[in-house]
């Protein structure tokens, strides 16, 4: 944490991947997947005196999971002061989304914090976070206490936090705890159950809003690179 950087995420798996030199700072990178999943991505690193700039925007589809998304991030960091911001964001299109005619998945995201070397040891990087996710998940069955209980049609999660993280450079140790506050609003079709078995479908007459209470999650772990 504390570097400014910006890169696409992909799902695990097996791939080819091919990365062209660096020209003016920009690499572009290309893989595709055993599952005949495949994206290709267009990366910018500029580390100037008083600031260090990535980014990156990608595309990937991915026809065994019958999803296609767009990814994009950007960091800037200032090195005398160690403030930084970091933005990214998603948009995903999937046949399930499409099917009950509901709107693009995406998500944004914001980290602002400062990485600065207060100890011996490496960088102290304390930092706060909010993103946003929305429509994920939709057209899917949600369960509850082991039973489906129907359709998603909407879904929104808030996530707020902040973090704190320390570096050992020596042994290559990154010793972080983090604090996470989640707000969700979800809605759904209920499967009939006026007779048997059920029927799982979409009644546009018949959307619920499902109460939902906040929760909390806290991590704290340990990151060792050889």
């Amino acid at each position: 944490m504390g570097k400014a950087r910006g890169k696409c995420r992909r799902t695990r798996g097996d791939y080819l991947r091919y990365d062209t030199p660096s020209l003016f700072g920009f690499v572009v990178s290309a893989s595709v997947g055993a599952t005949d999943a495949w994206d290709v991505a267009l990366r910018y690193h500029a580390d100037g005196e008083a600031f260090r700039f990535a980014g990156g925007i990608g595309y990937r589809n991915d026809s065994a999971n019958l999803l296609s998304e767009v990814r994009g991030a950007a960091s800037l960091l200032h090195h005398q002061s160690g403030l930084y911001v970091t933005l990214s964001g998603a948009q995903r299109d999937n046949v399930l989304s499409s099917i009950i005619a509901q709107p693009l998945s995406y998500f944004g995201y914001i980290q602002a914090g400062i990485s600065k070397m207060w100890l011996p040891y490496g960088n102290t990087t304390i930092y706060g976070d909010f993103g946003i996710y929305r429509n994920f998940n939709v057209g899917e069955l949600l369960s509850t206490d082991r039973q489906v209980w129907g359709t998603l049609a909407q879904t929104e999660v808030q996530r707020r936090g902040f973090g704190i993280e320390q570096a050992f450079d020596k042994v290559g140790l990154l010793v972080y705890a983090q604090a996470h506050d989640y707000d969700a609003k979800i809605s759904g079709y209920p499967c009939n159950a006026s007779y048997l078995p059920k029927v799982c479908g979409v009644d546009l007459n018949q959307l619920t809003t499902l109460p939902t209470l906040p929760w909390d999650g806290v991590v704290v772990g340990a990151r060792l690179r050889f």
